[in-house]
């Protein structure tokens, strides 16, 4: 296994490498079609003014590794149309949920993105899902699932963490994973990890949902009463759970590589870390560092490659 994985990591860095470049999406004609009245955290989380602008997410490919994933279909309306599905979707609607808040006409934070979905199977599966999403050009992956000690060998902890911390460190994943529904101390796998953005939720009053209270590591988003779909065939329903804040965060992550492709991973983190909506001193417990929130670059945002080939081009000149 971990043979193939690696085969499969050398073959990552050249795709990955062309996913920073996706294609620059000008501000051409998009016409929403999103819910306003039941997606209403588009609209509290800065998102609305982007897709009326244009800012959708378009060019950008971003994985999701879940269950009960697919195409979203209303008759013979197609609300979301993945670029490519691996596996069997299973009949549990925790994974289409998960989707259509980041990539659904009527719920999604960005709607045009394209969408690359794998139906996990367990705790080795996963981790193939997230090489699978890297090396078909996703940058960011969503992960709304989590593991505890009960879930796998010590020999397997070890093979994952370093299976993740290649694709962080290496390959430049933006890996997104929900915070977990337990009140307690402890992380599950690979909350834990130092790089991996934990999604906390909260209420729509920007109160603790009962959700992961003691350790909403990095940010918050909502996750209670948040519209979803619950089938592939267009059910509508509300879901609580930090699964569900998680793909907000990813959404909007969207909406900034769209902005600038050649963002890496650390320049996402201090963007959002600088426009999140502070709801305590520091960092809180229960919130992280705030309340994501959407936003225009400004026209001239560098990138930290981008200063230093101009200090490089200076030096060589002068």
């Amino acid at each position: 296994m971990m043979k193939t994985i690696k085969a499969v990591a050398a073959f990552a860095a050249l795709l990955t490498a062309s996913a920073t470049r996706a294609e620059s999406v000008d501000a051409k004609s998009y016409v929403p079609t999103y819910d306003v009245a039941k997606a209403w955290y588009l609209g509290e989380l800065g998102v609305t003014n982007l897709l009326n602008s244009g800012i959708t997410g378009r060019g950008v490919k971003v994985g999701v590794v879940d269950t009960g994933i697919g195409d979203i279909v209303t008759g013979t309306h197609t609300n979301l149309k993945c670029a490519a599905v691996h596996g069997v979707p299973s009949g549990a609607p925790h994974g289409t949920g998960v989707e259509g808040i980041i990539a659904s006409d009527t719920f999604g934070i960005a709607p045009e993105c394209s969408l690359y979905a794998y139906e996990g199977t367990g705790f080795v599966d996963d981790i193939n899902g997230l090489w699978w999403c890297l090396t078909n050009g996703c940058k960011v992956v969503n992960f709304s699932g989590g593991y505890t000690p009960f879930d796998y060998t010590e020999s397997q902890l070890e093979w994952a963490r370093q299976q993740i911390r290649t694709m962080i460190d290496d390959y430049g994943l933006i890996l997104v994973a929900a915070g977990g529904n337990a009140p307690n101390e402890t992380l599950s796998f690979p909350q834990d990890m130092e790089g991996v953005i934990n999604v906390g939720g909260v209420t729509r009053a920007l109160e603790s949902a009962g959700l992961n209270d003691n350790w909403a590591k990095d940010f918050c988003a909502f996750g209670q009463n948040v519209p979803v779909f619950t089938s592939r065939t267009s059910a509508t329903g509300v879901n609580g759970g930090s699964s569900f804040a998680a793909p907000m965060v990813t959404g909007i992550i969207a909406l900034y590589l769209q902005q600038n492709p050649e963002l890496t991973r650390d320049e996402i983190y201090g963007i959002l870390k600088g426009a999140c909506r502070k709801l305590a001193e520091g960092r809180s417990k229960v919130y992280g560092f705030g309340l994501v929130q959407a936003e225009t670059l400004p026209a001239n945002y560098k990138t930290q490659a981008q200063i230093d080939a101009e200090k490089a081009a200076y030096v060589k000149t002068t």
